[in-house]
């Protein structure tokens, strides 16, 4: 939640200072980044259930060694990787981008790589105090960062624009990269000195390097989606679009970040009790669907005060995004439990066919559809190809042979999906025919946007 309101208070003042286009170029140039993760090896993915599962098996050294040989070569890995991606992705950023944008673009670059290298340290960290169980220091060091984040943000977007935001954003993970590791020492989890196994590290890239197939088509999926938004609706089209996604993005986050949770649970219990495991799942479906539900209904909600505060107007296109939006993430908060099993258990084929149906579905219907009708045939293309990928775990992920275990035929997550598309419904029609008209014409607009 804290990061979702600090994304808020970012972006509002980032669209006051610089405006819409702008925040467009920053999305784009992010999503640029993710392609250089397609020559990770898949190490932080599974890193949390190596260290659960040692933990299980009260293998106190081998969690060390996980941590240490997992770290150092991401660590080494990730700094290679960029380097190598810099000159590929400043011409990339030309299919996008012209003129003052694709200049504003290519002065971020190397920035967007430096982040690119902490964030991939911060997520072995994270993957790390995930194993052990100590996702609330997991929390603690996020919410510190983007406390850090936000400051810095405001005291230098105004004078130094997309820079600014660029170098608060490099302080937000070093802040979180130091708290993380400081916590993970404390726990005394991780004990002796830094030690470096082939052993260790063949295990880990023999198990992660399957997650990797399905790893990059998902990260293609966010910048092919944008460049592909980009060059057919322009980036004002794209800031529109990332700011209704980053909403409702962060929002789903609270769910999933207590969802994560279940593949260091999996991953123990199926050293010791494969029924308490199986009953696991099925409490986590109905978690799911009442959080993820909850969440996305309050989404789609608040979504028009968001749009006063972030655009300084009532836009009935970014509320018509935010609706479309949070059906497509709900999918993916119902689907997470079977996702997160599937880890857990080393049964990953579903997860990586879902992925990958993502990766090529949703770049390619939002290019056809975009291409044909506009910018929101794109966006349903985007959305529309991302939730087909994510049911695909829930159908094939499951605790028993049974298809009436699986996560997609659990009548909660139904329940939910119906619930959150009748409310989006019900809000896009009174928001556009009561809320919009009056905070567009009434002092209520002024008042808002003055605070």
């Amino acid at each position: 939640m804290i990061g979702g309101i600090g994304l808020f208070l970012i972006y509002r003042s980032v669209v006051a200072e610089l405006g819409v286009a702008m925040l467009g170029v920053w999305s784009i140039v992010l999503a640029t980044t993710a392609f250089g993760r397609v020559a990770d090896v898949g190490i932080a993915a599974g890193l949390s259930r190596f260290i659960a599962a040692a933990r299980g098996r009260q293998e106190h050294v081998q969690v060390s060694l996980y941590f240490w040989t997992a770290l150092s070569t991401i660590a080494i890995l990730m700094a290679v990787i960029a380097l190598l991606g810099w000159l590929p992705l400043n011409a990339a950023l030309g299919f996008a981008l012209s003129g003052v944008e694709l200049t504003a673009a290519r002065q971020l670059l190397p920035w967007a790589l430096f982040t690119f290298w902490l964030l991939n340290i911060n997520a072995g960290l994270a993957a790390t105090l995930l194993g052990i169980q100590r996702s609330d220091l997991r929390a603690l060091s996020s919410i510190g960062g983007m406390i850090i984040q936000v400051v810095a943000s405001y005291l230098l977007v105004k004078s130094h624009g997309l820079l600014g935001l660029a170098w608060a954003q490099s302080a937000q993970y070093l802040f979180t990269i130091a708290a993380s590791a400081i916590f993970a020492h404390i726990s005394g989890a991780i004990l002796g000195p830094p030690r470096f196994s082939r052993l260790v590290l063949k295990e880990l890239f023999g198990f992660g390097a399957k997650l990797q197939i399905g790893t990059i088509a998902n990260l293609l999926f966010e910048p092919l989606s944008k460049l592909v938004l980009g060059a057919v609706a322009g980036p004002a089209s794209v800031g529109i679009f990332e700011m209704a996604y980053r909403m409702v993005y962060q929002i789903r986050t609270v769910a999933i970040m207590a969802l994560q949770n279940l593949v260091p649970a999996f991953a123990e219990l199926s050293q010791r009790d494969s029924t308490a495991s199986s009953a696991l799942f099925t409490k986590s479906n109905r978690v799911a669907a009442l959080a993820g539900g909850s969440l996305m209904i309050i989404a789609i909600g608040v979504a028009p005060l968001v749009s006063v505060l972030w655009l300084q107007t009532y836009s009935s296109e970014f509320m018509s995004l935010v609706a479309m939006i949070s059906v497509c993430w709900l999918v993916n908060i119902l689907c997470a439990p079977s996702y997160f099993w599937g880890i857990a258990h080393g049964t990953i084929n579903a997860n990586i066919g879902g992925q990958l149906l993502t990766g090529v579905l949703s770049p390619a219907l939002a290019f056809l559809l975009g291409s044909q009708y506009g910018p929101f045939a794109a966006v349903i293309g985007i959305l529309a190809g991302k939730a087909i990928g994510d049911i695909l775990p829930a159908v094939f992920n499951r605790p028993t042979p049974a298809w009436s275990s699986a996560g997609v035929a659990q009548p909660w997550n139904l329940l939910a999906l119906v619930t959150t598309l009748l409310s989006a419904t019900l809000a896009h029609y009174l928001w556009g025919r009561m809320a919009g008209d009056f905070l567009s014409s009434h002092n209520a607009l002024k008042l808002i946007t003055s605070s």
